[in-house]
């Protein structure tokens, strides 16, 4: 029995971060000498509500422990990754530690899709609070990978999501995380936070925790607050009927609550059901039959209820009295707040003492809601599952309404996961705040067994990561950590895929192996041709045990001997899986191959990465999408097309047409679509591309289904539109790559490119001054000339006027001038004067304004060069910007050139420059390459040093090498040496390293090569060579920018790479 650790054990700093604790629990006690005291790998498998967050504190405190010095601590040596399953409960963690670890100056932020940060803001950042997605685009950038140099503590909560659709981004950063600490040979620690795991040595395993030292296993014995379940089954099939019969079996369960003086979640499976459900939790009159199954410690019971039609309702004053909370001492002046709020459902159910919460409400008016129910001026909360997932509210019962949600991914509904009902379930009588808890699950009664099926035994978790493969080997590939096959199949080794491949093999396609037939023992190599008495004579099986010598069961006996068969002679043929990794890693590459993202060298295994891979990673673009895209896209392409080709991305490929949908398809095609549809609302491209345009145009929707997807496809489109214009870009399409900026500016807005450009202002300018300027079809420039009451009298609104002159001082513009320098007869010099003429604003332009600067060839629609060009607040007060850089120019000579200045986010904010070469006078023609002299071939000897004579097999060097000798051997002069392949470029970088080692034999030598192949070729080579022969020390470092000199070597080669 494990004492209770005080908190005034902890060290100073430490107890300032437990401020109000007086001691830890059993749990964090039992575990806290490891945590606290050691850098091991931790895996904690605990019940909800049993203080899994104040372990992760703990592991914190060890952290910032190791980076006090002199009573200092040194903020800018580490950084702390805590990775959360939802934004939810990320904003919720923030704010927690944010006051937990002020006290030591400590800085946490969080990085999601609701809260960016700029680089200056994540530098200054000790503790980075983020979701699994949000951390896996950050790390697969290679422009970032300083920021993951300084992780030295990677925190993942609910790591049980491995089992989940995104359980693959959990695999790949782990995975990403145990490489880069191989490579790198930098400490990061890796703290695994879980609910109870029924295979949680094999969690432990692929985290690289210690079964005896790291890992922590609790029951649900240590749940600090007793449970009881209740499993409500239904069996009314008629659709209208069966959701009544929800809604009153959820009303009696809360009123039972209520009037023991508890407060209660309902959690519902859409954001729109949230209003519906509080809303008629006063509605309801039906005779039920229902089937409940009580859960309390260990017992169990099954027993029936009837209802009746003359159920209390809360228009029963006593159920009201339930409800009220206008005697709670704050309630006048939470009211007042409360009516300051847009969110019409909010306002209204406040006086009822009900509330809602879902992920699609504005994040003030989401903690607004959560601090009502904290402090108890909400009696029931009606809320998504988003809220489950760690936010701490005092709730004593919990109910799920429906364990059928819509999965616009699956294109269907699906059940409630089991890993979902323990999560919300673990928000029921939270220790702080209760003595106990009950949870309650309404299911069909179909579902029932299901349920109880689950919770009696529960399946081991699986991997899901070869759904994703390509799409994360593409990523490793991008980042330049994955070059070849071996690799690749050594990085699917720190996978959990590979771990459960090795328990499971038969779960993940590895079935029988024609080559390892002739390896089974005995004569099992031919039961598959065997009939069933041979096959029962083989496995030694008396005849008189069964006797259906051709029924079904002897012929499932046979298959699922079969099957473990299989089992034994995979194992037995490949014990390591390096055939089956092999397989996966081959089929991804060729796929990718295919997809133009990467190229697969099959004779070598070598994988080289393509731009189209790149973006493809950084935007977190399915691979089959860049088919679809390197199939439709085009050169030149209409709006209607472009959205059609969105509208078919793989992202999308789940969702389906309904009939129920069809009559508000039609009405929201003609009152919301600008564009035409291809295929119209009966098809499923036709009802994306309905709802991209849906989503541009601000319209709304009633369907339940089509909100669903309507918010589905929302979350994607912003990228996916990025992602076609860097890929124009990277093609240099001009017309296109301008044409696909618009739109995503356009979905960044959600306004149309033909609306008027003042409409980026909607919430300072009204929608009637918007409305008489799309009228008038006044652009800005003519809007810029004109004196305030022209533009009143225009809009028939004179005040209006001012207002229209005052935002256009705010819209972005720039000024362009450049002067042009030819270097050469094929290259140019630009150098580019950036005005600008518009009035900052931090509300309108934030911290920084970004601006592409393309320089294009109208007449061959070509980008000859484009840069992203990031404006500050203090460029624009100051001087103006230049901006030098060099372009081509081919003959015959255009007669143009155009640079353009475009905004990365505001419409129709652009500049341009001509540039004209009517006048232009070039160089004279002239040979660009180094006349190469007819020399004698200079002797080997001319080394004049036996050691460095016998590193090479040859005589005498080449004419180039011959030609540059003296200068590379004899002096110290910097060379640039451009010479085609096979010419000898690496014996005359040898030639130069030589030199350096007969002058200054002390100093070092870097090699920078682009790719990690070449890198391993030199390594290889020079390894046998100036090593072995020279007794030089070598050392290889890949991507890391920062820390280029970390470890310990004297005098040698480091070999860089830079991929």
């Amino acid at each position: 029995m494990h004492l209770q650790i005080e908190i005034k054990e902890l060290d100073d700093f430490a107890q300032a971060a437990f401020h109000g604790y007086k001691s830890l629990n059993r749990i964090q006690s039992w575990i806290f000498q490891t945590v606290y005291y050691t850098n091991e790998n931790i895996l904690v498998c605990a019940p909800t509500g049993a203080g899994k967050t104040n372990i992760a504190m703990i592991s914190i405190l060890h952290e910032i422990g190791q980076h006090f010095k002199d009573g200092y601590l040194h903020k800018d040596e580490f950084k702390i990754v805590y990775v959360a399953p939802m934004k939810a409960l990320a904003a919720e963690v923030t704010s927690a530690f944010s006051r937990r670890l002020s006290p030591l100056n400590m800085t946490v932020r969080e990085l999601t899709g609701d809260m960016q940060l700029s680089k200056s803001e994540l530098e200054e950042t000790q503790m980075i609070v983020t979701t699994p997605e949000k951390w896996d685009v950050i790390t697969r950038k290679s422009s970032d990978m300083s920021l993951s140099m300084l992780v030295k503590l990677l925190i993942i909560d609910e790591v049980h999501l491995l089992n989940d659709d995104r359980g693959p981004v959990i695999e790949a950063l782990v995975a990403r995380t145990l490489r880069q600490v191989e490579s790198t040979q930098t400490m990061i620690r890796i703290v695994g936070l879980s609910a109870t795991l029924p295979n949680y040595l094999e969690v432990a395993q692929f985290l690289r925790v210690s079964p005896e030292t790291g890992l922590f296993f609790f029951d649900s014995s240590y749940r600090p607050v007793p449970l009881a379940q209740q499993y409500i089954g239904i069996s009314e099939q008629n659709f209208a009927a069966r959701n009544d019969l929800l809604n009153e079996i959820c009303y009696k369960k809360i009123v039972d609550s209520l009037r023991q003086g508890h407060q209660a979640m309902v959690f519902v499976h859409s954001r729109k059901d949230t209003a519906k459900t509080a809303a008629k939790l006063r509605k309801f009159s039906k005779t039920i039959w229902l089937f409940i199954v009580n859960f309390l410690g260990h017992g169990s019971r099954l027993f029936g209820i009837e209802g009746d039609s003359g159920v209390e309702l809360a228009r029963n004053n006593e159920d009201l009295e339930l409800f009220k909370n206008d005697e709670h001492p704050q309630f006048g002046l939470i009211k007042k707040e409360v009516m300051k709020s847009r969110n019409k459902d909010l306002v209204e159910l406040f006086e009822s003492g009900v509330g809602v919460h879902h992920a699609g409400m504005l994040r003030v008016d989401r903690g607004l809601t959560e601090r009502l129910f904290s402090d108890g001026l909400l009696k029931v909360l009606v809320c998504t599952a988003t809220l489950a997932w760690g936010v701490n509210l005092p709730a004593h019962t919990v109910v799920i309404k429906g364990t059928q949600l819509y999965d616009p991914k699956a294109g269907g509904w699906r059940d409630l996961g089991m890993l979902d009902v323990m999560q919300i379930f673990g928000r029921a009588g939270r220790p702080q705040f209760d003595k106990s808890g009950e949870g309650i699950i309404i299911t069909s009664h179909d579902k029932l067994a299901y349920y109880l099926r689950l919770l009696t035994s529960q399946l081991p978790i699986e991997s899901q990561f070869i759904s994703s493969l390509k799409d994360n080997l593409n990523a490793e590939v991008a980042l330049g950590t994955v070059t070849n096959v071996k690799e690749a199949c050594a990085w699917l080794g720190y996978t959990y895929l590979f771990i459960r491949m090795r328990q499971n093999p038969l779960a993940y396609g590895i079935g029988w192996d024609e080559d390892n037939q002739r390896d089974l023992p005995g004569d099992a190599g031919h039961i598959r041709g065997s009939s069933c008495t041979d096959f029962r004579a083989s496995l030694n099986i008396p005849n008189g045990s069964v006797t259906i010598a051709t029924s079904l069961f002897d012929t499932l006996i046979y298959s699922e001997t079969l099957l473990k068969l299989n089992f034994c002679c995979n194992v037995i043929g490949d014990p390591s899986l390096s055939l089956k990794q092999r397989a996966l890693v081959t089929d991804a590459a060729r796929a990718l191959d295919k997809a133009k993202m990467m190229r697969f060298d099959e004779k070598s295994g070598n994988f080289y990465c393509t731009e189209l891979g790149r973006i493809a990673s950084h935007f977190y673009i399915q691979y089959s999408s860049v088919e679809t895209y390197n199939e439709m896209l085009r050169r030149h392409m209409n709006d209607s097309e472009v959205i059609d080709m969105v509208a078919h991305s793989s992202e999308f490929e789940n969702i389906v047409v309904r009939e129920e949908e069809q009559n508000e398809l039609e009405m929201l095609l003609r009152s919301s679509c600008p564009l035409e549809v291809k295929g119209g609302p009966s098809n499923k491209h036709g009802k994306i591309s309905i709802l991209i345009q849906l989503y541009i145009s601000h319209g709304s929707i009633d369907t339940f289904s089509l909100v669903s997807d309507a918010a589905y496809i929302s979350a994607s489109l912003a990228r996916i539109m990025r992602a076609l214009f860097e890929i124009c870009l990277r093609r240099g399409w001009s017309e296109m790559s301008l044409f696909m900026l618009e739109y995503c500016k356009a979905v960044d807005r959600q306004i149309w490119p033909h609306q008027h450009p003042l409409r980026q202002f909607d919430k300072d300018l009204s929608a009637e001054i918007l409305r008489k300027l799309e009228e008038q079809a006044s652009d800005l420039d003519h809007l810029q000339e004109m004196e305030e009451k022209d533009i009143g009298t225009l809009i028939r609104y004179a005040p209006g006027g001012r207002l229209v002159k005052q935002y256009l001082k705010y819209f972005p513009r720039i000024q362009l001038s450049a002067t042009v320098s030819p270097i050469t007869r094929t290259v140019l010099k630009l150098d580019l004067l950036i005005i600008p003429e518009f009035i900052w604003k931090d509300r309108f332009h934030g911290a920084a304004q970004r601006w592409w600067i393309l320089v294009e060839d109208s007449e061959n629609d070509h980008i000859y060069h484009s840069e992203l060009l990031t404006l500050t607040k203090r460029m624009i007060r100051g001087d103006p910007h230049k901006l030098s850089f060099t372009v081509p120019i081919f003959e015959p000579h255009p007669p143009q050139y155009y640079i353009r200045a475009v905004s990365d986010s505001w419409l129709h904010a652009e500049s341009f420059y001509t540039i004209s070469f009517h006048n232009l006078t070039l160089p004279e023609a002239r040979t660009s390459h180094t006349e190469l002299l007819d020399l004698k071939p200079l002797p080997v000897s001319s080394l004049a040093n036996n050691k460095y004579e016998a590193l090479y097999n040859f005589s005498h060097f080449n004419p180039i090498q011959t030609q540059i000798f003296h200068i590379l051997y004899h002096t110290d002069n910097n060379v640039l040496l451009g010479a085609p392949t096979g010419s000898g470029k690496t014996i005359s970088a040898e030639l130069a390293m030589l030199r350096l080692f007969n002058t200054q034999p002390d100093m070092k030598v870097i090699y920078i090569a682009p790719m990690k192949a070449i890198v391993r070729e030199r390594m290889n080579d020079w390894r046998k060579h100036l090593v072995a022969q020279l007794g030089k020390k070598m050392r290889i470092q890949i991507v890391c920018t920062m820390f280029l000199f970390k470890g310990e070597w004297k005098s040698g080669v480091l070999i860089r790479s830079d991929s």
